[in-house]
């Protein structure tokens, strides 16, 4: 394990096509968005097709990096294979586990709303999920799916380019609200 210390802050994104930024390419994802109005770069390790088993499987490339901070973000294709909340869970909270263990502050990102009825309770059951753990584990959120709705709920159909992918506007809110909630970790906070 390595101790803390007091460099640059490098950042990690770990995650699924929503991280990579499909279909539109990493270049304009919300991570890539994110650096640049960060000023600090943030390495994107999402992997589309992923599932929270891969995301637990590659968590040693995080380690690799030596990050001060790794957003975790993923769920969309997990309950489109069927895989139930508590086994999504379970991978959270050892990829969780294993990240404090090696002095990388996790920081989760909530999964946007899925267009799909069916799957989107599945997801809103998994948000619960993670809210009650960042609690629990006192962990940082950032609520992509906030940025995904109006006032009543409902999605903001000009986010998505399908029923789950953002559009390069959805990219770009969820960038906004990264930025606003990683600041802290560039500008010396926790």
């Amino acid at each position: 394990m390595r101790p803390p210390t007091n460099s640059p802050a490098i950042i990690v994104a770990l995650g699924d096509s929503i991280t990579w930024g499909y279909p539109h390419g990493p270049s304009v994802s919300w991570v890539a968005r994110a650096s640049e109005r960060l000023g600090s770069h943030i390495h994107n390790l999402g992997v589309n097709g992923d599932s929270f088993v891969a995301l637990r499987r590659r968590v040693d490339m995080v380690v690799a990096l030596a990050p001060k901070v790794c957003i975790v973000s993923g769920g969309t294709n997990d309950v489109s294979l069927g895989r139930s909340v508590p086994d999504m869970a379970q991978d959270l909270i050892e990829i969780v586990t294993k990240l404090t263990d090696h002095h990388i502050t996790p920081v989760l990102g909530m999964p946007i709303p899925y267009l799909d009825k069916h799957c989107e309770r599945e997801l809103a059951s998994l948000r619960h999920f993670m809210n009650g753990l960042a609690g629990i584990r006192k962990l940082q959120v950032v609520p992509f799916h906030t940025v995904f709705v109006d006032e009543e709920g409902e999605p903001v159909q000009d986010y998505y380019v399908d029923e789950v992918h953002p559009s390069l506007t959805g990219y770009a809110a969820m960038a906004e609200l990264a930025v606003e909630r990683l600041a802290i970790h560039i500008n010396g906070g926790v």
